[in-house]
This record gives C-alpha cells, structure tokens and sequence, in this order.
C-alpha cells in the first residue's frame, strides 16, 4: 500500500492572511502550526484551525533555550578572530546591546527548537515554510528527506527595541502608537532643540559650578528630587536620551520653576562632527568584514548543532550595524560632554541599558562617581540569578560606585546576590515620597486593574499558553467585576509599549464600556479606588499598599511566587483562575479579611521602605556630598 503524504505547514510572523488560506486550499489536509503567540492569535481571529508549535517544547528544551540565550547574548563577540573589530574606545560594542541580544536570542532559540521538535515529531513528508528560517528548515528537510516548499512575503520580525510605543488619552479614548525608532528620534531631537531655544531653559547654569547629572529620569514621577536637589550648591542636569525631559505642560513648569538644564548629545555634535562621520565609516568597513566570517559564525550561532546563521544574518547584522554605529557617535559626544562640564556624580536607574553603558564607560575613564537608584521592585526568584547581567534588578553585577535601594529588604537581597553591603545604601525611593505625603481616601466603586505584560524573559514563561493564561486572568477580572452591583472597573496598562501584548484590543474585544488610562496622576487614580489588581508583584502593588488600597497579585509566573512580597503575605496571591472571584468577594464583603490584608501590607511597606516621604531629601544631600 503507498504511504500517504503527511503535509505540515509552519507559520511564523504571518501578515498575508490570504497567502496562508491559498496554500491550504493547495494543502487541504495539511496540518498548520503556529510559533509564537501572537501567529496563533491572528490564525484564530481569521477561523483557521491549527496546533500550537511551543506545545511541543519539554522543560528540558526551554532550559536549553535559555542556557543557549544566555551564553550566546554574553559571549559571542569574545571571539579572537574578529573581537577588535567589535573595539571602540576601549569597549566591546557589543557587550552595550547585550539586553537587547537576550531579547532577540531568547525568541530566535525558542523559534528554531520550536521548529526541530515538530518537524522530529509529525514526521512529514512534505512541510511548506511560511517562516523567516527557510535556510534552517531547508536544510532540516534535505538532513531528513522531507520535499520542502518555501512560500515567501514573510517578513523578518523587528526587535523589540527597534519600535517606540506612545501611549495618551485623548478626552475618553485611549490611543497608543507605535512608531519606528528613527522616526521617534529625529522627533525627540527636534522637540528638545525647540523647547531649549524658544522655551529659554538653562538660564540657570553656572559654569564654574559642579554637577550633578540625571540619565533618562521623569521629570513628573522624580518632581520632588528635582525640587531638592533645586537647593545644591551644584547644577542640575538632566540628559534624557529615551524619552524627553520636557513633554507636556506640567513637565516644563517643572523644568522652569526648579532651574534644572536639559542638555541633549546633539549639542556637542558641531565640533566634532566630520571626526565622528570618519570614525563611524571606518567601523561601518570593519563590521562588513567581519561578517563574511560565515564559518566561524555557522559554528557560534548554532543549536543543537543545527547552525541558523545565514537565518538570522540579514536581521542580526542589520540590527548590530545600527547599534554599533550609533554607539561610536554617543561615545564620542560623551567624550566631549564630560570636557565641557565639571560632573561630580551621575544617578542612573537602568545601568544595563546600552545609553547607560557607555555613560558609565565614559564616566569611569574620567574619573567620575556613579549611583544607580533602585527603580522598580526587583524580582528575587531564583531563575533570576543566571541572566541577572542583563536586568538592573541586583541579581548581577553592576559597575555602579554605590546602589541606592528603598530599603532593607532590597538591600539584603543585594548583598545575598553577592553586592558589597558598604555599597548598597538605604535611602528610600524620592518617586515614592508623594504617596506617603499625600492624603489616604477610604473610596468605594472603583476597582483598578493595573495591567502588565507577559514577562517574556525566560522561554518558560513566554509561550503561547502563558499570553492566553495572561488573558484569561483578565477575562475573568472583568467579568467578575461587571456582575458586582454599583462597581466599576477601570484598566491603567503599563508603561511597556503595547505591542507586547495589546491590552487596548484585548479590552475591547471583552468589553469596549470599561474605561482604560494612561495619562493620570497615580496618587488619585489609586485613592480614587477601592481595590487594585496587579500581575507578578508590579511595583504599582506597593504604591497601592501605600495608599492602604487592598491589592491583589495575579501571578502567572512561579518565580513572583517567590517573592519577600508573598512571602509576608502584603497582598493577595493569586496563581489560580478560579481563585479571582472569591478573593474580590471577600475583599469586599468580609471585613475582617480586609483588615488583615492592609495591617500585612502597612507591615510590609514599613519594612520596605526607608524614609518614607522624605527619601528625595535624603538622597539629594547624600549626592551633594558624594
């Protein structure tokens, strides 16, 4: 009896919906997989029945990915043979992306082991690629005498730092827009140049002074330091490199009343523009020599000895070449920023960031101080201790002089991951010191959902399941709420950009009524509800805890688990889908459970936090006698 054929199909990245339903028309027994999360998402809106093709990954293969990521992101660019290339001023290139690099191998592994482990389980004998790995799966098929069929307009998928997500609210609407990077910045430039020269800032700089510089900091969340460090004896600068200094109203009276000066890389281009324009040139001819070693390269970027090189070449080398390149500009004008002015310290809050790299790089060949303020609640599960290199969070190195923490709980952790405790310094947070100012309002009918993202940072906790789990979570919030007599719900989406996980269609498509934000003061918005709900212990928990709201944690991942947070029971956690609706009920109708929920967290956030309200005070004079 002749075997029948056994077609597959896989898709990845998929924009040419009408494409995929011709190829099954050609194929219609075809079996259809999906590789990531949001293919399966589209292939279900459009009613094409398919599998989920992170399914087939074991606990063994998301290890693999993970230990693959790691050890690729941090050690690729040591090669001997073409490491000087990667040389500039003393640095490694591309040891300023690695954060990035974790982010972009972490999905190609995940993708490529993805595609062996269906392709070694359904056995096809004919497999049609709708991917960006034809090369790969080309050679899979030769390996394993499968016929290969490549349909092409498949578009290679953009880093995640390649695009800028802008969120506001218009009136009632919510608009969130993603732009390329580029375009955001030639933006931003021109913005800062026309704020700077029309708007009259910087008047306040004296130029036999010392100074104090600020990277990347929110002039509107940090107003209180802002306005105590307006009293040193030092002058202030702010150079933001992400997002503007200056962008509403409320931002530039800031700016104005407290005498800050905003100061741009740009301004230091003119002088040494034509050096800068050779430089780059030169590395841009090294770079595309160093590319061509093709087998060195088939070796080094490989997975289970199956080799995605000339995969992911085009997309990789594109990305390095960009980042390289703009890399040699900044650290040249950084050089020229740290002869003009006297800086005495530099407060960073996300020192594995490539602006904050080379700011640190730079600093040190001058012989400049260094402090990174804790930013966010860092997680303390164990997973976290072998990628902590790429995350400001503690579980790694830093090449900080001092790390300011809110308090002892971080502090302790700090040490535990190996800090040097005289380094490790409790201030307190200063973006915290207006919820312990402000005044607590005991509100009722509002219930806040402060969405996340999915935490694509480990293969475990990125598949597909875990972005419809993240869904249900919030599936099952609305619905519970919506049959809560005289209650609201109200969703504030984080500040990461949407395109990780559209909360805005998300919404609509469950309930288009329910209200969502995005420019608020946090302080009122939290008063102004009964209850707020969270994922994975985000930091806007304790900002209700502080505001002595009743908070729940919805975790969708084992290591938020894990947390001091839970640990010390300052919230409700909750992992199960069926544990939502009981929780909200009795947070709202049984008094004594409220009770112990705010005396926990009151107990928790004493413990957590050092000079509660007045931590911007202390941290200003520590950085005018540092």
């Amino acid at each position: 009896m002749e075997k029948m054929n056994k077609t597959i199909i896989i898709v990845n990245n998929l924009d040419n919906v009408s494409k995929l339903q011709e190829t099954i028309l050609q194929y219609p027994d075809s079996k259809i997989f999906s590789l990531n999360y949001f293919t399966h998402n589209k292939l279900i809106k459009n009613s094409i029945e398919h599998e989920i093709g992170d399914n087939y990954l074991t606990n063994i293969d998301k290890n693999i990915i993970d230990t693959q990521t790691i050890e690729t992101a941090s050690n690729w660019y040591l090669n001997n043979n073409f490491k000087n290339s990667l040389m500039f001023d003393g640095i490694n290139l591309a040891s300023l992306i690695e954060m990035e690099l974790f982010d972009y191998f972490s999905k190609v592994y995940k993708t490529v082991l993805t595609i062996i482990r269906i392709i070694e389980k359904e056995k096809p004998t004919i497999l049609v690629d709708m991917t960006d790995f034809g090369d790969l799966i080309q050679n899979l098929c030769n390996q394993k005498k499968i016929e290969y069929i490549q349909i092409h307009d498949i578009r290679h998928a953009s880093t995640y730092f390649d695009k800028i997500n802008i969120k506001s609210n218009v009136g009632p609407l919510p608009l969130s827009v993603t732009v390329s990077k580029n375009n955001y910045q030639k933006t931003k430039n021109f913005v800062e140049k026309i704020t700077k020269q029309f708007l009259k800032l910087n008047q306040n700089f004296n130029s036999n002074q010392k100074c104090i510089l600020l990277l990347d900091f929110n002039t509107i969340e940090y107003n209180l330091l802002l306005k105590e460090l307006s009293n040193s004896s030092k002058n202030i600068i702010l150079l933001n490199q992400r997002r503007p200094a200056v962008w509403n109203l409320e931002s530039y009276n800031i700016i104005r009343k407290l005498g800050s000066n905003i100061i741009s890389l740009n301004d230091f281009n003119q002088k040494i523009e034509n050096k800068i324009k050779q430089e780059k040139q030169q590395k841009k001819n090294e770079l595309e020599a160093m590319w061509n070693n093709n087998l060195i390269f088939n070796k080094i970027f490989a997975i289970e000895n199956y080799s995605i090189w000339n995969s992911i070449k085009d997309s990789f080398t594109k990305m390095c070449n960009t980042r390289f390149l703009d890399s040699v500009e900044r650290l040249m004008l950084l050089q020229q920023l740290f002869t003009k002015y006297d800086i005495s310290v530099i407060l960073e809050w996300a020192e594995t960031a490539p602006h904050e790299k080379e700011v640190v790089h730079v600093a040190k060949r001058y012989g400049k101080k260094i402090v990174m303020l804790q930013h966010g609640v860092p997680p303390s599960g164990d997973v976290w201790g072998k990628a902590g290199r790429f995350f400001s969070f503690f579980s790694g190195p830093l090449n900080s002089d001092k790390q300011v923490v809110w308090g002892g709980i971080t502090k302790e952790y700090a040490i535990k991951c190996g800090h040097n405790s005289e380094n490790v310094i409790s201030v307190g947070s200063p973006r915290h010191d207006k919820f312990f100012q402000a005044k607590k309002i005991n509100s009722k009918g509002m219930i806040l959902l402060a969405t996340t993202g999915v935490p694509e940072f480990f293969a475990e906790t990125s598949t597909t399941n875990d972005y419809l789990k993240f869904n249900n979570f919030i599936r099952e919030v609305c619905r519970v709420v919506k049959n809560l007599k005289d209650k609201k719900l109200v969703i504030k989406p984080h500040p990461q950009p949407d395109f990780v996980n559209n909360i805005i269609d998300l919404i609509k498509e469950i309930d288009p009524q329910i209200e969502i934000v995005f420019d608020t003061d946090l302080v009122e918005l939290i008063n102004s509800c009964e209850m707020l709900i969270t994922f994975n212990n985000s930091t806007i928990a304790l900002e209700s805890m502080i505001l002595d709201k009743p908070t729940i944690s919805l975790q969708t991942d084992k290591w938020a688990e894990e947390s001091e947070i839970v640990r010390k029971h300052g919230l409700v956690s909750i992992s199960k889908l069926e544990d939502i609706e009981p929780s909200i009920h009795s947070i709202l109708k049984d008094d004594v459970f409220k009770f112990n929920i705010l005396k926990n967290s009151d107990n928790f956030i004493q413990k957590y936090y050092t000079n509660r309200g007045s931590a911007s005070t202390f941290l200003a004079q520590f950085l005018e006698n540092f």
